[in-house]
């Protein structure tokens, strides 16, 4: 019974993200805030790993200045494995679920709700 919706961008949220304009593969709002959400999974490593790590850095960073909002990001998949320093890094900037760990997002969501 969590309510959300898919592909929504951060001019709809009348989110400011500077030269930014990002489309989240998921908004979920409760009465406090408003989750914004990505998702990937990854089979293999490479480049793109680092670079994707990296942007959800930066736009963690600005989401978390604004009020009312958090970036959540779920990621799995073994491409991660060589990778893992890139998503360390993120770990201290962004809240990260992979698909074993989502169950203690979506058990707070339902806390919120009630």
């Amino acid at each position: 019974n969590i309510c959300f919706q898919t592909e929504v961008s951060s001019n709809e949220l009348g989110l400011n993200l500077g030269s930014d304009q990002k489309v989240f593969d998921f908004v979920v709002k409760t009465a406090n805030k408003t989750y914004l959400i990505e998702t990937n999974f990854y089979s293999v490593g490479g480049s793109k790993l680092n670079e994707v790590a990296r942007s959800y850095i930066e736009i963690s960073e600005k989401i978390s200045c604004i009020n009312g909002f958090e970036f959540i990001w779920i990621t799995d998949g073994q491409g991660w494995l060589s990778s893992k320093n890139k998503l360390e890094q993120a770990y201290k900037s962004v809240r990260i679920y992979n698909l074993a760990t989502l169950h203690s997002f979506i058990s707070g969501l339902k806390k919120c709700l009630k």
